[in-house]
């Protein structure tokens, strides 16, 4: 399993460049789809 801080590191980054390049829509969106995704099949996770 991958540690919080491992995930905690990633979100900063992708926050960061999301906000540089101005995604941060888009990637809000993909992000949404990605939690329903887990949702639906948590053996993903």
């Amino acid at each position: 399993m991958i540690s919080s801080a491992v995930f905690g590191r990633y979100a900063r980054a992708l926050a960061e460049v999301a906000l540089e390049t101005g995604t941060e829509s888009t990637v809000t969106a993909d992000l949404e789809v990605y939690r329903e995704i887990f949702r639906a099949v948590p053996e993903l996770v």
